[in-house]
């Protein structure tokens, strides 16, 4: 019997690899949906809901960048191996959750003092009381947005920033 380790480690060549296009599709469709390259881990572990197919699915996302999205199959396939009582299971799963929680980046905003201040983060709004909490985020470049109202003038501010693996990042917020 192979071992958990074992089968998730053999899904990262499976879920970097992909087959080559169909030539013909981008005559047919304007404009294709991004290729996830997760997306036959994931119906496998759907299907399944298995432990192992659950941590396979959370190695395929932390090779592709997507922490957020490993920790929360790496923690489904921790509860699923604890309901199955599958001692393997659960010993990698708690490796690989500490894992990501030791490495996944955080960020939190700072501002001056603006009346009406709307932020947004990658296209969703943050609410004006969570401003200084930490928030989780994946790795890689995202997109912050700010307005409000100073001295009767609406005020703006708009930039990307680069996240890396265990960055913590105030985001200031200059608003002019």
């Amino acid at each position: 019997m192979r071992s958990l380790l074992t089968l998730a480690a053999a899904s990262v060549v499976a879920c970097t690899s992909s087959t080559p296009p169909d030539p013909v599709a981008p005559l047919t469709i304007a404009a294709p949906a991004a290729i996830d390259p997760c997306a036959t881990e994931k119906a496998t572990a759907s299907a399944s809901d298995t432990s192992a197919d659950l941590e396979t699915l959370a190695v395929c996302y932390d090779t592709n960048g997507r922490l957020i999205d490993a920790l929360k199959s790496s923690q489904r396939a921790l509860v699923r191996g604890i309901e199955t009582r599958e001692r393997e299971a659960m010993a990698a799963s708690r490796v690989h959750v500490k894992e990501l929680v030791e490495r996944m980046p955080h960020i939190t905003f700072a501002a001056d003092d603006v009346e009406g201040l709307a932020v947004v983060f990658d296209g969703r709004p943050v609410p004006a009381d969570r401003l200084t909490k930490k928030f989780s985020v994946d790795v890689g470049e995202h997109v912050v947005s700010a307005s409000g109202r100073r001295n009767g003038k609406t005020v703006k501010h708009e930039e990307r920033i680069a996240v890396a693996e265990r960055d913590f990042v105030t985001i200031q917020l200059k608003l002019e």
